[in-house]
């Protein structure tokens, strides 16, 4: 029949954690494991399905009592659990339905989680066991001194049972590295080792006649093989002996691999006749033009029966005295390094004694990527060709105990090898963390780590790196305010090729940051004529340009209102080669010094600077004056760019909230908020709605330090929550039994009017919000990236 296709993933970026296992479940419902593709963030993100267990029906529609299905939209709604890394196998127990993932962990735990509806496992924030109440410890989990890749997985529930009744039920599952097979019992956690020095171990299954199967993926196109475990006492042969063709002179070796309950005795046989001493599980001769055509196999006995292997064949070529040939790898040479998102060359020579320079048919290329003491594969084999280019991902893989090793075999007439490689290592450096004060609490790649952290890494690779804001050090309370080189709280970067500090700088107290974008300011201008242009960026769609004709020309902007105190200004901007250099005045005071907004990449660059601090003693609009004070020499322009101004509140800044009972309106729609239906039960969603002095739509607000505040309801005792602790922007909220946790947790920033911005602390760039700025009764509230919009904004005053 056609292909149907049931479901398309986003492209991937990473060749590597990507899961892919998917099996029915008892619910008829189709489960998919999909990796995180090498982005510890998607893991935690209900934007998109990577790094989660997704479920659908079996037409590829989506079950509406999926987990998420109320709080995501298209694919998202397929997700049914999140919160893994690598989920590389699952498997259902057809008894009961239980449900173990296999999830690969990075460099320290190994776990198998049971399958929960709604269930986040943790990555990248928890590894192994945990305490923290948002996610659920896996159900067993090892450390990297037993393995480094747990695989699997398979559940003993055959239609006809063949191993011992202890088996029944039991969860088998192994590891890549350790080369180990092991069964878990669900009941009591008991862990029995099954098998050991299984090389390249990638997956395990139970067929219905009880035997085990077990896959090795290999190291070339003709290694990888299936394997078959059965219960028998009898001889049992697994891997049958291999018709051969040699040369005159040369050994050749046959061998089996044979099941069954020791001792095992062999008896090699040519012809059909015994070999004298052929009593091993391989046999080696040196072969003679005799031996053409012959036939070798082995009859293994032991107390319980005998097996008879197939008949493989020997032909012997006549070339006396035959050579192997010789295999050459020249390119790369020996010593040579890379970068991540680099492309690296290889090539060869093949040369033989009797065949002469071997053809491109002769030569068999393969790469492996190898990290830690396994490895992954990637390219090749690839035959036919002398030489080639591959391209070193900049993502993936970010660990810098790698190396890729290049094989080159090749093969002559007669059917002789010889195989050479070629190690690449890595350019590496070292990357420092370090955080204003010292001792801040960071995240690389998603995990948490405390600063000043030094790490290496490979030179071209992508890293993220972020903070945790706002947060306590030594008993202050501090909130982000800058990366040194410029990113957003969580950004990317790429590896540079020197050792370099990134230092994440905090403010003391819940200083409160205004962002305020250029094209939404009022503005004139003296000289050329303003002209609004269109572009993506990441804090607005748009930035204001001024086409000036030479020094002294201006644009002016009008700031909104902003509360008295001590702020640092920055100023973004789109950098160009057709730039010019400015100067910045608030209220006709320069701050800082000059800007030069040049630069020589022709596609532009978003910049940040931070000019100085400026203070104030009255709430007030202020006036911002760009003025063009000359050009780079190697610009070709005086032309000025303003993306936005942000203000950032220095110093501690006293709670504006005092404790005690409220309501809490909508801006934009005059509404209040408000317990779903009055309910009073965890989960209840949380609504707008006219206001009416009921006690769903009353709030007692609790000062828990620092200026974080509980939200707890009159008639409930429930604390406004945002469901799941999830950090994406429509994530909405609910009611839930307080705990104390950040996403239980927020801070009040005064906007204008009397009216508050409302941030929980898990998420400090996001804003309580009325979904899709709605003004209807009933529309849900969540939070989403603050945009200043008045949807984003309340009034808490008493009830």
């Amino acid at each position: 029949g056609s292909e149907v296709q049931l479901l398309n993933l986003p492209n991937l970026v990473a060749w590597n954690h990507n899961g892919g296992a998917l099996h029915f479940g008892p619910d008829g419902k189709l489960y998919i494991a999909v990796g995180e593709n090498g982005v510890p963030s998607y893991a935690q993100s209900l934007t998109t399905p990577l790094g989660k267990i997704l479920r659908i029906n079996s037409n590829g529609t989506i079950p509406t009592d999926n987990p998420f299905y109320g709080q995501t939209t298209g694919i998202n709604r397929a997700i049914w659990a999140m919160g893994l890394r690598n989920p590389f196998n699952f498997a259902f127990d057809r008894t009961d339905g239980t449900m173990f993932i296999n999830d690969v962990g990075q460099a320290s735990w190994e776990e198998i989680n049971e399958g929960v509806a709604g269930a986040n496992y943790g990555w990248p924030t928890t590894e192994g066991t945990t305490t923290d109440p948002r996610f659920v410890s896996p159900f067993f989990s090892y450390n990297h001194n037993n393995g480094c890749a747990i695989i699997g997985s398979a559940f003993y529930r055959p239609t006809s049972a063949q191993f011992p009744a202890a088996y029944t039920g039991q969860f088998f599952y192994g590891d890549y590295c350790g080369g180990w097979i092991r069964r878990i019992n669900p009941a009591t956690g008991a862990v029995t080792n099954f098998a050991t020095g299984i090389a390249d171990l990638v997956d395990i299954r139970v067929a219905d006649d009880g035997s085990l199967y077990y896959l090795t993926r290999g190291t070339s196109a003709t290694t990888g093989a299936v394997y078959r475990v059965r219960y028998t006492q009898a001889p049992g042969i697994s891997t049958q002996p291999t018709s051969r063709t040699v040369s005159q002179g040369q050994s050749t070796t046959f061998t089996v691999t044979v099941s069954g309950t020791q001792p095992l005795s062999y008896q090699w046989q040519r012809n059909n006749a015994n070999i004298a001493g052929a009593t091993a599980a391989s046999y080696t001769r040196v072969a003679a033009l005799a031996d053409n055509g012959t036939t070798y196999r082995v009859i293994v006995t032991n107390g319980f029966g005998s097996a008879t292997s197939n008949a493989a064949t020997l032909t012997v070529n006549s070339t006396a005295n035959p050579t192997n040939p010789v295999a050459t790898i020249t390119q790369p040479t020996a010593g040579t390094l890379y970068s991540g998102g680099t492309a690296l060359s290889f090539a060869g020579t093949g040369t033989d004694t009797e065949d002469g320079t071997l053809p491109a048919s002769a030569f068999s290329w393969t790469i492996s990527l190898h990290h830690d003491t396994h490895t992954h594969p990637f390219y090749g084999p690839t035959t036919g060709i002398r030489n080639g280019t591959f391209t070193i991902p900049n993502d993936g893989e970010t660990s810098s105990n790698v190396f890729y090793r290049i094989s080159l075999t090749v093969t002559d007439l007669g059917g002789r090898t010889h195989t050479v490689t070629r190690d690449v290592v890595p350019r590496t450096v070292a990357i420092t963390l370090a955080s204003n004060p010292t001792g801040a609490r960071l995240t690389l790649d998603g995990q948490p780590v405390t600063a000043p952290y030094t790490f290496t890494g490979v030179v071209g690779v992508v890293r993220a790196i972020g903070v945790t804001s706002p947060q306590t050090i030594g008993g202050q309370s501090y909130t982000y305010q800058s990366w040194s080189d410029g990113g957003a709280a969580t950004h990317n970067i790429t590896t540079p090729a020197a050792a370099t500090t990134y230092t994440a700088t905090f403010t003391t107290g819940g200083g409160t940051s205004t962002l305020m974008e250029a094209e939404d300011l009022a503005r004139t201008t003296n000289g050329a004529a303003s002209l609004l242009e269109v572009h993506a960026g990441a804090s607005g769609g748009e930035w204001v340009a001024l086409e000036a004709d030479g020094i002294g020309d201006t644009i002016d902007f009008t700031t909104p209102s902003l509360p008295s105190g001590t702020y640092d200004l920055k100023l973004r901007y789109k950098a160009y080669p057709a730039r010019g250099r400015l100067t910045l005045a608030v209220d006709g005071v320069q701050v800082g010094g000059t800007v030069d907004q040049y630069t020589a990449v022709s596609a532009g660059t978003y910049v940040e600077v931070t000019l100085g601090s400026v203070s104030y003693s009255a709430t007030s609009t202020h006036g911002i004056r760009l003025a063009v004070n000359g050009r780079n020499a190697a610009s070709t322009s005086y032309r000025l760019s303003a993306d936005s101004f942000t203000f950032v509140r220095t110093g501690s800044n006293p709670s504006v909230i005092a404790n005690g009972t409220y309501k809490i309106i909508n801006r934009n729609s005059g509404k209040a908020l408000d317990a779903a239906g009055a309910k009073i039960v965890d989960g209840t969603p949380i609504n707008q709605y006219t206001y009416n002095a009921a006690n769903n739509q009353r709030w007692i607000l609790e000062n828990r330090g620092n200026g974080e505040f509980s939200i707890v309801g009159v008639a409930s005792g429930k604390a406004l929550d945002v469901i799941g602790g999830n950090t994406a922007d429509a994530t909405k909220t609910q009611l839930w039994t307080y705990t104390g946790v950040t996403n239980q947790k927020w801070t009040f920033t005064p906007t204008d009017g009397g009216f508050y911005r409302l941030s929980p602390v898990h998420a400090p760039g996001s804003a309580l919000e009325v979904e899709g700025d709605s003004v209807a009764n009933s529309a849900l509230i969540q939070i989403s990236t603050y945009d200043g919009g008045n949807s984003q904004q309340w009034s808490v005053t008493a009830p």
